[in-house]
């Protein structure tokens, strides 16, 4: 072993040598985790009112999912929620692509997908759950 290479192991067994190499690896350690977060953020486009477009976007570095999507109704006698993740309302041999015939699929780093109108979504609830409300009248999004 040389010189150099003694002042090295000898820096290495003082106690300071070992706190500042944890806090460096603590430091990769916690922007490692944080880049490869998945990162979902759910907006409303083109409009305010229920004819504004629900936009999903994967903010993360990484692939995400999107396994469903659930309507929440409120009415007065209560909570309801229904998938509406499939379109049944469209006909099996419609479409060629099984992606345009649901919602589910995977989304790349920085890609978004349009899932429908509030309305639409409302709709399709309304057509799933086999009941009445009145779309309008809704909170779309809020």
């Amino acid at each position: 072993m040389d010189a150099a290479e003694r002042r090295i192991a000898k820096r290495l067994h003082e106690p300071r040598a070992h706190v500042r190499l944890g806090c460096v690896l603590q430091f990769f350690l916690v922007s490692f985790l944080r880049q490869n977060r998945s990162v979902i953020h759910i907006s409303r486009a083109a409009s305010e009112q229920s004819k504004g477009r629900c936009l999903v976007t994967n903010m993360g570095a990484t692939h995400a999912y999107l396994l469903a999507v659930a309507v929440d109704i409120d009415t007065d006698d209560g909570n309801t929620r229904s998938l509406v993740t499939d379109r049944e309302d469209v006909a099996e041999g419609e479409f060629s692509d099984l992606l345009m015939r649901t919602l589910q699929g995977p989304l790349g780093p920085g890609e978004a997908r349009d899932i429908g109108s509030f309305e639409d979504l409302a709709q399709r609830a309304q057509t799933h759950l086999q009941t009445e409300f009145d779309i309008r009248r809704s909170r779309c999004g809020s």
